[in-house]
């Protein structure tokens, strides 16, 4: 494990408005042959395993919320979404999926559109930059 400083960006835009939120986080980096695998626990316990392949990133989440997203470039996949109040079912519809990485930084860029009860509900962007 390679320690790392890791940026989140999630702009989401909705009938409501436009919402940007950024975090900045200590975390480590593990690659093999096949994948890289950011690892960072947010402020509130929630440890996030972002794990990056050639056509494909996956957002693991547990702690008080737990959840597993994947990111495929023009494929609609779904999710559970479970919080302590129950289990929400979730589609995630990817646009665009951009993955840059060298042996000292990367960056990713996701356009989705989110859904839930097979309706669109947000349109969002996740940027995820980590360096050494």
């Amino acid at each position: 494990m390679t320690p790392i400083k890791i940026t989140t960006i999630l702009t989401t835009h909705t009938e409501n408005g436009v919402d940007k939120i950024e975090n900045k986080f200590a975390g480590s980096l593990t690659t093999n042959a096949a994948t890289c695998t950011l690892l960072y626990t947010e402020d509130n316990g929630i440890t996030t395993h972002c794990t990056i392949s050639p056509n494909c990133v996956t957002l693991a989440r547990t702690g008080a919320v737990e959840t597993k997203m994947e990111f495929r470039l023009h494929q609609t996949t779904t999710t559970q979404y479970k919080i302590p109040e129950g289990i929400i079912e979730m589609g995630i519809e990817t646009s665009s999926l951009e993955i840059q990485q060298n042996t000292t930084q990367g960056n990713i860029l996701i356009n989705y559109t989110l859904i839930m009860c097979g309706t669109p509900v947000a349109e969002n962007q996740l940027h995820i930059l980590w360096t050494r």
